[in-house]
């Protein structure tokens, strides 16, 4: 649907390489623009159980968009936090407080932990530059970067993201591409692997049992921005839980266990505009008030569509219980 601007919305795979500026800074601590190419999507991670059928077919994909594909440069604007160990951030108006400006994240030079402990992903939201050059219309961004060595766990949400293409913009974000290239970290630093590191870099100074890289693997999902967690109170218990149960019974459908389904994980659709608009629901008759985020554990099954429902419905439960009880304080 185009916009009131009158450019369509930024279709899926036409986005052929990422430019990001204000991730990596060279030895000197100058700003170094990072390139990565669009990669194409894999097999998901399956549970394939004996005895049983089996996972249900997957709707045909979406058919292979002919627009234009396009080189789109971003700048981040700020760190979203990771609360609980999830995506709390894919949208921040409500922690705003809480949000690391970029500038902050330059630390001055010695490393105080070791990046190749890191397991964490870090979540930037992300503003395209001079967004009048693209032929679409860019909606809020954010990018999510895996930790040095755990690059296969956006690897695996990426390939997840394509099984739910048909229900983007539906029940889970919109996915614009999984985007991959290797660094050469004797002269580049990548700020959120190695946040306490200070500049100018010596190479001289290089710890001999932990050195640098020469081809580490910097692995980026490119998402729809959403928005805030479920408002306390805002929504009855009763309408809510109607509401869950039937965003999971669209992955159920698609025989995907998301395996991690909590009160963090489930966000207020994006606000349109200046987001997209949701699609609509064809069990609710309208768009979902919400969008299930944070695949990085999901797979494919093939226990049936029971066990994962029964799976789901007890986790929707313990949602409700937090949201209820976060009202009381």
């Amino acid at each position: 649907m185009a916009l009131p601007s009158q450019k369509p919305e930024l279709p899926p795979n036409v986005v052929a390489s990422l430019r990001v500026h204000g991730l990596a800074k060279d030895n000197a601590g100058l700003p170094v623009v990072i390139e990565l190419l669009l990669q194409q999507p894999c097999e998901p991670p399956v549970e394939e159980l004996d005895h049983c059928p089996p996972a249900p077919a997957l709707p045909p994909p979406l058919p292979y968009s002919s627009s234009p594909r396009i080189q789109l440069d971003v700048e981040l604007v700020c760190q979203i936090p990771m609360l609980g160990g999830s995506d709390v951030g894919l949208g921040d108006s409500d922690y705003e407080d809480d949000e690391t400006e970029v500038k902050e994240l330059y630390h001055d030079d010695e490393m105080v932990e070791d990046p190749y402990q890191r397991t964490d992903t870090t979540l930037y939201s992300v503003r395209p530059l001079n967004p009048d050059q693209y032929p679409y219309h860019i909606p809020p961004l954010v990018i999510k970067i895996a930790a040095q060595r755990e690059g296969r766990r956006i690897y695996d949400e990426a390939n997840i993201y394509n099984v739910l293409e048909s229900v983007q913009g539906l029940v889970v974000p919109r996915c614009y591409g999984y985007f991959r290239v290797a660094v050469d970290q004797y002269e580049t630093t990548i700020v959120p692997w190695n946040p306490e590191c200070r500049f100018p870099r010596d190479p001289a100074r290089f710890d001999v049992f932990r050195m640098p890289h020469h081809s580490a693997s910097l692995n980026i999902l490119l998402l729809e921005k959403v928005g805030d967690r479920i408002p306390i109170g805002s929504v009855p218990r009763k309408k809510l839980r109607a509401e869950l149960r039937a965003m999971y019974e669209e992955l159920v459908r698609l025989g995907v266990d998301h395996f991690d389904i909590d009160y963090a994980n489930v966000l207020l659709a994006p606000a349109s505009p200046p987001g997209l608009e949701g699609r609509c629901s064809a069990i609710l008759k309208r768009p979902f008030k919400f969008r299930l985020i944070d695949f990085e554990h999901s797979f494919r099954s093939n226990r049936g569509a029971s066990s994962i429902r029964n799976s789901a419905e007890g986790s929707i439960e313990l949602i409700l219980g937090v949201a209820w009880r976060s009202r009381k304080h």
